[in-house]
């Protein structure tokens, strides 16, 4: 079924839910000790009830409410007969019940915080203890040591991958103990790849049962994700500063996004020493310290992973012999162009991606802007001989294309408006 919401409902209110109450009959065969209903709404499993006795009972469903589409919520039923509760993990069948009494009532409510912040203290009391002293006041304090280190791998033609991990990848890693399933489908998955990327899952995955597309989905991207941060050289992490302001509620959801990134990627990554960490956003301080012009300046080859060709601009900037172009369908909330006319970037043209990168040589150095998936095509890139950079939204700041939040001072002289 699909339920539409009244006019005036569908507003983004941060730290609301929209309650949703069903009222069904369970109608339990004797034979069963109770029914299990799995409530899946929008291809996420919501939750999960168990029925008991053969009368109508009411469920409810809590959803944030900026996660609910125009066209409404799709919401699927879907029962087995389980003699107990089910063990984790286990699936119903796919057999879908009516809903004998259809009225469906719609609440607001306030979202359980307290939670969430207890998880966001904890990632700042590891930020005090992970960082040294001058991180506190200055996250970018090691950039010249970042450079250096990319300088020596490609002096030496030694592949090497230097990547970052923000609040976007920490949520990933922060479903299901911090975020449901609703929010990382609006606030990581959507967000990212677009509104049909589940629909896409379900084909090139080979998922038919309603949740399994989202849960499929989650667990290559997690799966891809870590192998990144165990093959990394250096790996970018929020700092302490990054936990310095109160997690208001319209900040919750990204704090513990951060707070999952730097315990997760910590642990992840425990191969690399306390000088290969750096900030999330520190390629953003090797661009305004003129750092580029010391990795890049005269190289024979870069290789550029990102939504547009910047090939031109970036052999006149740094003189650069020749660029190599790899597209990858831009940001769905930061558009670029056509938006690839439908073309979800996961699962559809991510596999196409890591067909068609070559690495012409050993140590070839490649810039890559590509959210999520830049962290992967960098573990692509140097599994295949390359130094990749999981520069990010420095492709935007200095072209003025895709993200919004970046600094326009930093535009390329072939991007600054006439």
């Amino acid at each position: 079924m699909t339920i539409k919401l009244a006019e005036g409902t569908h507003v983004q209110s941060p730290g609301t839910e929209l309650e949703l109450n069903f009222a069904l009959c369970a109608f339990v065969p004797k034979s069963k000790g109770c029914r299990r209903f799995v409530f899946v709404v929008d291809g996420v499993v919501a939750s999960t009830h168990y029925a008991y006795l053969q009368k109508v009972r009411t469920y409810k469903i809590g959803i944030p409410l900026d996660v609910v589409r125009p066209e409404g919520l799709r919401i699927h039923i879907l029962t087995d007969d389980a003699p107990s509760p089910a063990e984790a993990g286990e699936s119903p069948d796919v057999r879908r019940i009516g809903i004998y009494l259809a009225e469906v009532t719609l609440s607001v409510r306030p979202a359980n915080a307290a939670p969430k912040i207890s998880f966001i203290e904890a990632g700042r009391s590891f930020a005090a203890k992970f960082w040294p002293a001058p991180f506190s006041t200055d996250p970018w304090n090691n950039t010249g040591h970042l450079v250096g280190r990319i300088r020596s791998h490609i002096q030496r033609m030694e592949p090497a991958s230097f990547i970052r991990f923000g609040d976007g990848e920490g949520r990933i890693f922060a479903y299901p103990d911090w975020l449901s399933g609703a929010e990382i489908l609006h606030e990581v998955i959507r967000y990212q790849f677009g509104p049909y990327v589940l629909d896409r899952a379900e084909q090139i995955l080979g998922c038919d049962e309603p949740g399994m597309a989202f849960q499929g989905v989650m667990t290559e991207l997690r799966r891809l994700l870590e192998a990144s941060l165990r093959n990394a050289d250096g790996v970018g992490l929020p700092t302490a500063i990054h936990f310095s302001q109160e997690a208001t509620t319209e900040k919750l959801n990204g704090y513990v996004g951060f707070a999952s990134a730097l315990v997760n990627g910590a642990r992840i990554a425990h191969h690399l020493k306390a000088e290969d960490f750096f900030d999330t956003f520190a390629f953003r301080g090797v661009s305004r310290k003129g750092g580029f012009n010391e990795i890049l300046k005269g190289l024979p080859f870069l290789g550029i992973v990102y939504h547009t060709d910047v090939g031109d601009a970036l052999r006149k900037t740094f003189d650069i012999r020749r660029t190599s172009f790899f597209k990858i369908p831009s940001h769905h909330s930061f558009k670029v162009g056509d938006g690839e006319g439908g073309v979800s970037h996961f699962p559809e043209a991510y596999r196409d991606m890591v067909k068609s990168i070559t690495v012409p040589s050993q140590g070839s150095v490649f810039l890559v802007g590509a959210g999520y998936l830049g962290k992967v095509y960098c573990d692509v890139i140097k599994a295949r001989g390359g130094i990749a950079l999981d520069v990010g939204s420095v492709l935007d700041e200095w072209t003025g294309l895709g993200r919004t939040d970046v600094s326009a001072a930093m535009r390329l002289p072939s991007f600054q408006p006439h």
